[in-house]
């Protein structure tokens, strides 16, 4: 079985507020998306860490969302498409002159939350978000689904293409992602999210209705808020 590198949202710790422990990324996680500040993290939490995943060598990415700390990103904003261009630009550039100053190599982008569903389902979105990656740079790589509206668009403007899949979260038949509003949205058992990880390397997933698909994939997200990270961690490694 290859192995595809794992990817996980990070930086998001805000204030006092500690929610992530962020040390088993660093030797679970070969990809970071850290967040820009919009969704969560502050500037002595987005810096910290960016140096934990410098002094591991995990890959750095941004990872942008719609304005909404008080939703966690997770609420879809109808944005104009300039505006959101201008509001996704300024977090990866941000985060971009971040590790540039901290001499890290910021490698890829992947949206945040209800951003990274609008990128994959809609043109306007997905326009936006492209135009602000090649303000930054042509050289970072896109994180987005298989088939999406954002790999087609990013490809179109010659930008590298990361095809993601989720080792914690559910299917529905149409291989989108179950809402969050369902129960069983997420998958809590360490076990199973190995299992759909091993599943995910051999290019292949089960929907929630244990029908299965051929899903072809460049890396497996884990998510970095998920309840039981240090225990997925231990069975990983």
């Amino acid at each position: 079985m290859k192995k595809l590198p794992i990817n996980i949202d990070c930086g998001e710790n805000y204030g006092r507020y500690h929610q992530f422990d962020e040390s088993p990324i660093v030797s679970l996680a070969q990809l970071a998306n850290v967040s820009c500040g919009f969704h969560g993290g502050d500037y002595a939490g987005i810096v910290n860490t960016l140096q934990l995943m410098k002094s591991h060598n995990v890959q750095v990415g941004a990872h942008p969302s719609f304005p909404d700390l008080q939703g966690f990103g997770r609420r879809y904003m109808n944005m104009d498409k300039d505006d959101l261009c201008a509001c996704i630009f300024f977090q990866i550039a941000s985060l971009h002159g971040l590790c540039i100053a901290l001499g890290i190599e910021m490698k890829h982008v992947k949206a945040h939350g209800a951003l990274y569903n609008a990128c994959a389902e809609h043109e306007k979105e997905a326009l936006a978000f492209v135009e602000a990656i090649i303000k930054v740079s042509t050289d970072l790589a896109v994180l987005t689904m298989p088939d999406s509206k954002l790999e087609y668009i990013a490809q179109n403007e010659g930008l590298k293409v990361m095809r993601e899949s989720f080792a914690d979260r559910a299917y529905n038949s149409d291989l989108s992602l179950v809402s969050r509003q369902e129960a069983d949205a997420v998958i809590i058992e360490p076990t199973l999210v190995k299992k759909k990880y091993e599943d995910l390397c051999n290019g292949q997933v089960y929907d929630r209705e244990g029908n299965k698909h051929k899903l072809e994939s460049d890396t497996v997200c884990i998510h970095g808020d998920h309840l039981k990270l240090n225990e997925i961690n231990k069975i990983f490694v």
